[in-house]
């Protein structure tokens, strides 16, 4: 017969394989709970991507675009107000008209040059009497057939232009007719630097080039194609471009916008940043959770360990406080369990 066990031998407990244990360790379990809130906060980054990114990226790119068109065609038809102001106080200007109605070319040609030097941007002032525009090659600034032409309507309209030449693409001509005695006597005529008086006012806007291309077409009649004389920035990106008539009819402006250089890549790092915190504090208060719950397991079994070692020898041990209620559900039910053997 096999020997009794005594009373006070010691339990043997069976010895669990490190595998077992290592599948049963309750940090394991909290990989389910880890995996949940990654899983969350990862939709949760791309739900808050769609709807406050993406979404109102698009919207507020195209508020941002159509603001940057309207400074754009602001600008350009304050310098057209500016060139009409300044070639109508010239045309207007007493010394303008005593030199026309003197017919004294030598006075009109020295008043024609102290002009071109006072005046900025102006490359080339001159004052002709009526029906005396000619071709005039001499000089970087020519008088080139476009300008005479310019030249001849300005005899029968208050202002002609402000007209860009294929044949002379850096300028920029006006002319506007002298009056005397409720008579057109000659026509001022001005060869303005068009990148200078175009270009310099768009750069001093700010760095505006590289959210896209502002082209300026012209069309001076019905029967020409309209063309583009006049371009600043960088090309766009493929979006659809705004057109914007300008104070001139001839005149439209056309803006490419470059929505790439509006990317959102400094809203993507910020909500990656607050993912990251938000995603840190998420694993933090799952490690603090599962280390005390953990703490308190091994606490409480190695109390009822030995409260059942106790009950086992025939003791009776005192029925300790346990910080888990199962485990303090096991005690009692145990010594109950042991009252009625």
């Amino acid at each position: 017969m096999a020997r009794a066990r005594g009373k006070d031998a010691p339990i043997k407990t069976p010895q669990r394989k490190s595998s077992q244990s290592a599948r049963n360790a309750i940090w394991n379990h909290a990989l389910i709970a880890i995996v949940v809130a990654v899983l969350g906060v990862v939709a949760m980054c791309g739900v808050v991507w769609w709807q406050l990114v993406v979404t109102a990226t698009q919207s507020s790119l195209e508020r941002q675009m159509n603001l940057l068109n309207q400074a754009y065609a602001g600008q350009l038809n304050g310098q057209i107000q500016e060139i009409r102001t300044r070639t109508d106080a010239l045309a207007k200007a007493p010394e303008t008209i005593d030199a026309i109605v003197s017919n004294d070319k030598a006075r009109i040609a020295a008043l024609s040059q102290r002009l071109t030097r006072q005046q900025g941007y102006a490359e080339r002032i001159e004052i002709f009497l009526r029906g005396e525009a000619e071709v005039d090659n001499r000089g970087s600034n020519a008088i080139s057939y476009a300008a005479v032409n310019l030249i001849e309507r300005a005899e029968k309209a208050p202002f002609v232009g402000p007209e860009i030449s294929n044949a002379q693409p850096n300028l920029i001509f006006v002319a506007q007719p002298i009056e005397a005695d409720g008579m057109v006597r000659g026509v001022l005529f001005i060869a303005l630097n068009k990148q200078g008086l175009l270009a310099d006012p768009l750069r001093a806007m700010g760095d505006t080039a590289r959210f896209g291309r502002l082209r300026l077409k012209q069309q001076v009649t019905q029967n020409e194609e309209a063309t583009d004389v006049f371009a600043f920035g960088d090309p766009g990106d493929g979006s659809t471009p705004i057109e914007t008539p300008l104070s001139v009819p001839h005149w439209t402006m056309v803006f490419e916008p470059n929505n790439a250089a509006l990317a959102p890549t400094d809203q993507m790092t910020s909500l990656l940043t607050a993912a990251a915190v938000m995603l840190g504090f998420f694993l933090a208060g799952i490690a603090f959770a599962f280390s005390s719950l953990t703490n308190k397991i091994i606490k409480d079994s190695d109390t009822l360990a030995d409260y059942l070692s106790q009950l086992l020898r025939g003791r009776s041990p005192n029925l300790d406080r346990y910080a888990l209620p199962v485990f303090q559900q096991l005690a009692v039910g145990a010594a109950h369990a042991s009252q009625r053997g």
